[in-house]
């Protein structure tokens, strides 16, 4: 019997599926935080550019139909009264800061400057004699306190000789009546000296143009000063004069009266 063996199959590996590597996702995740803080930081620069173009092209104005143009006005008046004897300025016309607008008379003030300065010499020449005075009456003293002692001196000597009865009681009495008299003038030239020192502000050897005396003098002196050059009335800054029609010289002022305005030109402000 022919039996027929079957061949041997091959032996057959079975097919597993390919693996495939699983999809490498994109870090999509960490992305986006640097996309934050790239919108974080440009935003501060967008908002900067857009302020400053929008301040730049006008966004720093208002717009307003009220808007008003306002100037500092100064009101001009002298410091001194007075007739105005030149004006210098027109109604309407420009000034300049510390041009002058007009006089007041300063005769009257040139005196009293004159008259200031008399008296400051007058006081120096007081002084000096007060220094001299004083000098005079250190040296009577020093004359009165030797006689004084000197009579100190010989009433001593006869009141031995009296009591061993050489001198008499008549020629005892007379030397202490002169020692007496010889200290009430030493007394009398010490409160000279006391008084000539007090005359001098307690200081013999003080400055002549240090003694109160000489230093009222020398303050009334440039207060005359003072007001001799208030008699130029000057313009405090620069502006146009407003409303002087009418300011003349020979008018008469009044200190502290205000005569005209000062528009001044370098204050102007929009409200």
């Amino acid at each position: 019997m022919n039996a027929q063996t079957p061949a041997n199959p091959e032996t057959v590996t079975p097919v597993r599926p390919a693996q495939i590597p699983p999809t490498q996702t994109p870090p999509v995740a960490a992305a986006k935080p640097r996309r934050r803080w790239g919108l974080i930081l440009a935003l501060p620069l967008v908002l900067l550019t857009g302020g400053a173009t929008y301040w730049v092209t006008g966004g720093r104005y208002e717009t307003t139909e009220n808007a008003n143009m306002h100037q500092a006005r100064i009101n001009i008046a002298s410091d001194i009264g007075g007739r105005v004897v030149a004006v210098s300025v027109a109604d309407g016309k420009p000034v300049t800061k510390g041009s002058v607008m007009f006089r007041v008379d300063p005769e009257p003030y040139r005196l009293a400057l004159l008259q200031a300065d008399a008296a400051v010499q007058t006081a120096r020449l007081q002084v000096q004699q007060l220094k001299g005075a004083y000098a005079a009456a250190v040296a009577n003293y020093r004359v009165a306190s030797d006689d004084s002692a000197f009579q100190s001196d010989e009433l001593q000597r006869q009141i031995a000789l009296s009591s061993k009865g050489v001198s008499t009681g008549t020629q005892l009495d007379a030397v202490r009546n002169t020692a007496r008299r010889a200290a009430e003038q030493a007394s009398l030239a010490q409160v000279a000296v006391a008084n000539a020192e007090a005359a001098l502000g307690g200081d013999p050897d003080i400055d002549t143009d240090a003694h109160p005396a000489v230093l009222a003098a020398l303050v009334a002196r440039e207060q005359a000063q003072y007001k001799l050059n208030l008699t130029e009335v000057k313009a405090p800054g620069d502006g146009l004069v407003y409303q002087a029609t009418s300011f003349k010289p020979g008018q008469f002022v009044v200190a502290g009266a205000p005569l005209f305005t000062l528009l001044t030109t370098g204050d102007i402000w929009v409200e």
